[in-house]
């Protein structure tokens, strides 16, 4: 039986030059010197979320020019980086602050930001930058993994305290809406290792009353 699917490989995903250099020009609007696209192609090797996040960066500022001259060895991570800073600042701590969060949900957000309502700035970076995505389900969202790493050197400047904190109004969210597993890890971080293992017994219970064990 013939198989439906295609084996592709990494260069079958690639852009190709003239592809970068279109995408380019058709999404800021302006034909771009086509050596200076062509240097930017190289740099990501066609890397497809290289050209969106180039795109992000460069919105309010279109010279690729210098935008490439201030590039470093990472090509990957200079994007993540300067498309963070071009966020607002409320923005920027949203991010910072669900970095350590598999998934993200708006009102988990809330409850990390002690009730601040952040689905506005949530949506609009799902909507309008590579950083966060839709989920399969609902409003469930995930952080880009290369964008959850560099925001946690970010969070991990934050005050301890301050860091422990959230976590723990995470897991008082996590658990009221059952999800014992994820509301463990995140009392694990607050420090609470008494409500850790109480919350690690629910899912044992959980599994159990699913006939999973």
């Amino acid at each position: 039986i013939d198989s439906p699917y295609a084996r592709l490989s990494a260069d079958d995903l690639r852009f190709k030059p003239e592809e970068t250099i279109s995408i380019l020009s058709s999404a800021l609007g302006k034909a771009h010197d086509v050596e200076v696209a062509l240097r930017l192609h190289e740099l990501i090797e066609g890397w497809p979320l290289g050209v969106q996040l180039a795109i992000a960066s460069l919105r309010r500022n279109d010279d690729l020019s210098g935008f490439l001259s201030a590039a470093t060895a990472d090509i990957r991570r200079f994007f993540v980086d300067r498309l963070i800073d071009r966020q607002s600042e409320s923005a920027r701590q949203l991010l910072i602050r669900i970095s350590p969060l598999d998934m993200v949900h708006p009102d988990l957000s809330a409850a990390i930001f002690d009730g601040v309502d952040v689905r506005e700035d949530l949506k609009r970076l799902q909507e309008q930058t590579p950083l966060v995505s839709q989920a399969e389900e609902g409003e469930w969202m995930r952080l880009h993994p290369l964008a959850r790493e560099v925001l946690s050197e970010r969070y991990r400047q934050i005050d301890e305290a301050d860091r422990k904190a959230m976590s723990a109004r995470a897991s008082d969210w996590l658990s009221n809406e059952g999800f014992f597993e994820a509301a463990a890890e995140q009392a694990l971080a607050a420090g609470l290792s008494e409500r850790a293992y109480d919350l690690a017994e629910g899912v044992v219970q959980k599994m159990l009353t699913d006939g999973r064990i």
